[in-house]
């Protein structure tokens, strides 16, 4: 098994795959791409949170790192042509940020810390790799930037082509349709799995309209989905209006702008707030996501509440 698991991921990565890497502004990049259909065949899992592993040749010939599409695969699979052979995914990120040591901290550094990391064996994910994804994309933008197109509207709809790998996609058992409302706790780039929650609330939104439409009257039957909620924690220097999320009006989105001199969000002041909303033994699904310390505080307040499950996004590589 082990082998044929490994056989099948490594077919998987020998594809390359043409697509594009675009900008929303303010550090946050679009990478979009088509797959081939068949990477979903045979799939019949209902959770809208899937992850691909993606590599980068130009950026580095060794790493592959684990992104979470923001693209709800089942609802674009059925509305993509059935003559077509493949379907378009996108993925979202933010350029880590490098902070070179200060002269003062390598002098403190003692002799056993760097004999120490020299001699470390597990390796570490180098945060310069996003950085070298979106080089080619900002070069493109400083180039035009010089021919006097100063314009940051049309940066914003600037593109250039890349070539990468995938492997996956691979699913988180999650199925948000059996609760009667998803909230998503999510801070920094752990948007990415609300959008695709997102999308497949939309999804369901809309079959469910023109079921209604169909029978002239309200379809009571069906999934207990009713409402979607996204509460997005992220620093005030980091927030960008991101258009996926505003394609989505069904969703309720609720920002949380961080930073110095504002409060942190209050996960259990805002859990109980929808808790007083809901009808009588409704149950709620929580998608948890950021970093390690917010998704600990986010799980200790699901597991104090009643009718309210959750799933944690993490990584296992």
């Amino acid at each position: 098994m082990w082998c044929l698991d490994w056989s099948m991921r490594l077919h998987e990565l020998k594809l390359l795959l043409y697509g594009e890497i675009s900008t929303f502004g303010n550090g946050w990049y679009c990478i979009t791409v088509p797959i081939p259909r068949s990477r979903l065949a045979g799939c019949s899992c209902r959770s809208p949170l899937a992850h691909f592993f993606i590599h980068h040749g130009d950026s580095s010939t060794r790493e592959v790192h684990p992104f979470t599409t923001i693209t709800h695969l089942a609802s674009e699979d059925a509305t993509t042509s059935a003559e077509s052979n493949e379907i378009v995914i996108q993925f979202l990120f933010r350029k880590a940020a490098v902070t070179a040591p200060t002269q003062e901290l390598l002098a403190r550094q003692s002799w056993l810390s760097t004999v120490y990391s020299k001699l470390r064996r597990k390796p570490v994910k180098s945060p310069q790799w996003t950085e070298k994804i979106a080089s080619s994309l900002d070069h493109e933008i400083e180039q035009r930037s010089h021919s006097h197109l100063e314009n940051k509207e049309q940066d914003l709809r600037i593109s250039v082509d890349l070539t990468l790998r995938l492997e996956g996609p691979y699913f988180s058992p999650a199925d948000p349709s059996r609760y009667h409302t998803t909230v998503c706790l999510v801070a920094g780039t752990g948007i990415s799995g609300a959008i695709a929650i997102a999308g497949a609330f939309h999804a369901l939104q809309r079959s469910r309209s023109l079921a209604e439409s169909r029978y002239a009257k309200t379809v009571s039957s069906g999934p207990a989905w009713r409402r979607c909620i996204i509460v997005w924690s992220v620093r005030e220097s980091d927030y960008v209006d991101l258009p996926p999320l505003e394609m989505n009006s069904e969703v309720q989105v609720q920002v949380c702008l961080t930073g110095p001199g504002k409060p942190r969000q209050d996960i259990t002041a805002i859990m109980a707030q929808f808790s007083q909303t809901m009808p009588p033994d409704a149950g709620i699904w929580v998608y948890i996501s950021g970093p390690a310390g917010f998704i600990e505080n986010a799980k200790t307040v699901c597991k104090a509440m009643p009718n309210v499950e959750y799933h944690a996004a993490s990584w296992e590589i």
